[in-house]
């Protein structure tokens, strides 16, 4: 255990500084109180020393020594929060919603060698003694499961008193200086970046490839496919037909060839890829990678497909359609969803199955064709399909889902989202641990000079916040990034923070929707950190360490132990130059671990099915959040489905501890047979899956 004073800092999930700095003006000398009201004594809090402690196993742990004084006999509770002071201003202002910070549990304190009997829990109300009129309290918060990166953070003590009906409340503000953190780290190894027809020093840069990570193979390999590159013989960029499986060693920070480069049947570039479980070993869980359409050097498209396994490439089946600008998504039953594309296919979605080796076209069309838009796979088993445009309309679309329980049982998938047209394009979306997508900035398709610095949250699931609900679908408000930006990448990390880097952009034009004259690769970065899960506005944007090099049309991947893989793209503009150099973002980042998955063998007889407990044990070494997905197979595992839940947001925005999920077996369809269930549990990364067996009485 490693505890250090207030000036020494304390590193973040190895990446971020933290220190408190105190005694400042805009602490009020102090204090902060409302004056007396009614005759009663204010509360008066006095926060004296934060004093961060490293657990072993990386959670962090802050040991906040406080104040407090008032009358004896007063009552009172405190809340212990934390807000990210956007104008740098040291104050609480509008639009800045305090968070509650997260107490350290148990486990946490002991992994930090810190005993616990003066712990301080601020859900239940405290008083002075009858002679007493002060004492000295210590709060004990989890950093690193609120605030994982940098950022202007205040740390905000709130105090209730309740004495003859009446209240006053006292609060004390504190900055908190967190500074960007660790720079950014080029790779050492192999010098080539990228997949091309050359390796070591004459490798070929790439831009606008596909990169998806093989989560569950030793070595955090990213199997990248595709994109540009550049060829001064031929006088420009040129497509490649190259599939490439490159190993990370986050501990060093270097990569090498794991296997390939590969050559595929065709050139591709804007195709899709996914990863997919081998159906040979489901049990297993072992990913595979699905590479899919596209077009070729010549700009034809195409509708073949390659398969990555096993150190190999492997022609595909041919989709029904040829397709560039679609997405491809993994379902929760195993199924890989091909869905829009330029041209003829721009209204039809097809499924890919792993177990027959074809594609299925959904019986029922899309509400409007689409391309150049995000698809996004929520909790509930539906995917979003957000921004882009009907290629032969050229305007913004209304987002719609493809409900994959409705697909299972023949019905028609689709649906068209109520709210507004998304007019965003080259934006990202990914999902957070509480169950929302978040698209991030992109391209206005009704001005495509203009890049947007906004982001758009859609909700799965209807959250309460300050006694009102905010119901299910796009929220009403936006949050403002640093900067706006198009053809950037975005990846998950901890428990719910977003790693934005490089993109189109042009600087020092605010946080705004931006008007641009040219688009230009920069190198800035900023972290998305999440405030409350139930806000409106879900966090802030927060800058970080900037790239190294300045790049755009590159990919970002999280791998499993603790870096975000920055590949490729091009260093100015959508024209190249293509890059083969390769960054890491380092921090600490275990993949969730499930464990002792059970069935509730005598609920399910008792109620028929309809609502059978499964519970499980989540860790994460960080104490970081996860979801998870359920998924039940009654032919002893050769095919899954998702299961059905009597609540999906039992899944989403889960704790380390026992977890407790409500399946309705009979919607299923086990009524008298055996079954197995698969719980996969994500996090930054995908945990391995567990699987356990269930026969009913």
């Amino acid at each position: 255990m490693t505890c250090m004073n207030r000036s020494a800092g304390l590193r973040l999930l190895g990446m971020t500084a933290l220190s408190l700095v105190l005694g400042l003006t805009a602490c009020s000398g102090g204090g902060l109180d409302n004056g007396n009201n009614g005759g009663v004594a204010p509360l008066q809090i006095t926060l004296n020393s934060a004093t961060p402690c490293t657990g072993s196993n990386g959670r962090q742990v802050v040991k906040i020594d406080f104040s407090l004084s008032g009358v004896s006999a007063q009552q009172f509770q405190l809340l212990l929060q934390y807000f990210f002071d956007t104008n740098m201003n040291g104050q609480l202002d509008a639009g800045e919603s305090p968070v509650m910070m997260t107490p350290a549990s148990m486990m946490q304190l002991s992994d930090a060698g810190i005993a616990s009997d003066d712990y301080f829990d601020p859900a239940t109300t405290t008083s002075f003694g009858a002679n007493q009129s002060s004492l000295n309290g210590v709060f004990y918060w989890c950093v690193n499961s609120d605030l994982p990166f940098g950022g202007n953070v205040c740390a905000l003590i709130d105090g209730q008193t309740v004495v003859a009906g009446q209240s006053v409340q006292s609060a004390l503000m504190c900055n908190v200086d967190a500074p960007a953190g660790l720079p950014m780290t080029s790779s050492s190894g192999d010098t080539n970046a990228a997949p091309g027809p050359q390796m070591g020093s004459g490798a070929l840069g790439v831009m606008r490839h596909t990169a998806v990570n093989l989560f569950h193979v030793a070595g955090n390999q990213i199997v990248i496919a595709g994109g540009l590159t550049e060829d001064t013989g031929k006088g420009g960029l040129f497509a490649l037909d190259s599939i490439e499986d490159l190993a990370f060693d986050t501990s060093n920070m270097i990569h090498t060839t794991a296997s390939g480069p590969f050559t595929m049947a065709t050139e591709r570039v804007q195709h899709a890829s996914s990863f997919f479980y081998d159906s040979s070993s489901p049990l297993n869980c072992v990913a595979r990678v699905l590479v899919a359409g596209g077009m070729n050097d010549g700009g034809t498209p195409t509708n073949s497909t390659e398969i990555y396994a096993n150190g190999a490439v492997t022609t595909g089946p041919a989709m029904n359609a040829t397709r560039f600008g679609h997405t491809a998504t993994w379902l929760p039953n195993n199924t890989v969803l091909i869905a829009g594309g330029d041209g003829t296919a721009a209204s039809t979605a097809e499924i890919y199955d792993p177990v027959t080796n074809t594609f299925t076209t959904v019986a029922f069309p899309m509400p409007t064709a689409r391309t150049q838009h995000t698809a996004c796979l929520l909790p509930d088993g539906r995917v979003l399909l957000a921004g882009g445009f009907d290629p032969m309309v050229g305007m913004p679309l209304q987002a719609v889902t493809f409900d994959l329980k409705l697909f299972q049982n023949g019905s028609n998938p689709w649906a068209t989202d109520s709210g507004p047209a998304i007019d965003r394009r080259d934006h990202t979306a990914t999902v957070l641990v509480n169950g929302v997508c978040y698209l991030i900035g992109g391209r206005q398709i009704t001005s495509p000079t203009t890049l947007l610095g906004t982001a758009h949250a859609y909700r799965t699931f209807p959250m309460t916040f300050g006694g009102a609900t905010i119901p299910a679908g796009f929220s009403s408000q936006v949050d403002f990034m640093l900067v706006g930006r198009a053809n950037h990448a975005t990846t998950r990390l901890g428990t719910g923070e977003l790693l934005v880097t490089g993109g189109l952009t042009a600087l020092g034009m605010g946080s705004q929707t931006l008007g641009l004259v040219s688009d230009t690769a920069t190198n800035l970065s900023e972290a998305f950190l999440p405030a409350c899960f139930t806000e409106e506005t879900l966090g802030a944007f927060s800058p970080v360490a900037s790239l190294s090099t300045a790049r755009a049309f590159h990919t970002s991947t999280t791998v499993n132990g603790g870096a975000a893989v920055i590949i490729g793209g091009s260093g100015l503009d959508q024209s190249g130059p293509a890059l083969d150099s390769v960054e890491y973002y380092p921090f600490t980042n275990s993949a969730p671990v499930a464990t002792n998955l059970v069935i509730d063998f005598a609920t399910a007889s008792s109620n028929g099915g309809i609502d059978v407990p499964v519970t499980f044990n989540l860790d994460d070494a960080e104490g970081d959040k996860a979801f998870c997905i359920l998924q039940v197979s009654d032919d002893n595992g050769a095919t899954f489905r998702f299961a059905t839940l009597t609540n999906y947001a039992d899944t989403v925005n889960l704790q380390n501890g026992t977890v407790t999920l409500h399946w309705n077996a009979a919607a299923d369809g086990i009524a008298a047979t055996s079954a197995l269930l698969r719980l996969t549990p994500i996090g930054g990364t995908i945990g391995d899956c567990i699987t356990t067996q269930m026969q009913q009485q």
